[in-house]
Formats: C-alpha cells, structure tokens, sequence
C-alpha cells in the first residue's frame, strides 16, 4: 500500500516536470478581433489561451480522435437492408472465413 502511495506520488512529481519543464514556445497569427473573443472566452473557462490551443491540438493528433469509417454514412448509398439482414451473421461469416482455415 505504501509503495503503491509512493509510486503514485513520484509518477505525478514527474508529470508536473514535464508540464512545467518541456514547453515550447508558438507563434500564432490571430485576426484581432477573434484574438479579443478567445480571451475572454479563456476568462469565462478560468483557463490560459495556452492550455485551449494545446488540449485542442491534442485532440486533434490523438489516436482517439483519428476519424473510425462510419459505415452509417454510406449504407444509405447502397440502398435498404432487408428488415431481416443480421449485421452480427455477417460480420461472423466474413471473420470466419478471414480468420479460420
């Protein structure tokens, strides 16, 4: 328990270094009047512009924000299932055949 305590303290102590020591410094060119707007939106959110644009630019380099094939957006391209299509059946035949021998 106490090691585990620890261990939890040491992995946020070296957390806060990287958040403190490993910043870079960016230029960005912002249109006046929106540079006005994001300020007081950071005010309102109790946060640096610093910390929007970063959590922004992580999301956008994230895995979990990489764009998944949404197959809902094309089904309609190739018309209606039938009322009694089974999308578990088929997905189970094509691993099947993909996976076993």
């Amino acid at each position: 328990m106490f090691i585990d305590i620890v261990r939890m303290i040491y992995n946020l102590y070296v957390s806060l270094l990287k958040h403190i020591f490993m910043k870079a410094k960016l230029t960005l060119s912002i249109d006046e009047d929106k540079v006005k707007k994001i300020k007081q939106y950071a005010k309102h959110k109790e946060t640096s512009i610093s910390n929007i644009v970063e959590e922004h630019f992580e999301k956008l380099v994230s895995k979990k924000s990489k764009e998944k094939l949404d197959i809902t957006k094309i089904v309609g391209a190739f018309g209606k299932e039938p009322k009694d299509f089974d999308w578990k059946k088929v997905k189970l035949e094509y691993l099947m055949k993909k996976y076993v021998k």
